[in-house]
């Protein structure tokens, strides 16, 4: 059971590194866009809004970051928790 918990930790460590890395790419590529240009309407009364996709991206991206940071710690504590003498 330990060696299992060990190798389930093991690699929920690796992916969650290789998120990490992946969300940090995307945020510099996410920081270096240009904004969206500014549409205008001609009709009275209508307003246009949209929220740009840097800033649905940026929020995707750091919540992809933050995932990758818990399942490290927890992956971790895993393989810490299965390296003990207490559990059977």
């Amino acid at each position: 059971m330990k060696k299992l918990i060990r190798i389930i930790s093991g690699i929920a460590a690796v992916l969650s590194v290789l998120l990490f890395l992946y969300g940090s790419i995307e945020f510099s590529r996410v920081e270096a866009a240009e904004p969206l240009p500014k549409v205008d309407v001609d009709i009275p009364g209508v307003v246009f809004e949209r929220q740009s996709a840097e800033e649905q991206d940026k929020e995707s991206v750091q919540t992809l970051i933050g995932v990758s940071i818990v399942v490290f710690a927890v992956s971790v504590a895993g393989v810490v928790l299965s390296s003990s003498k207490n559990i059977e």
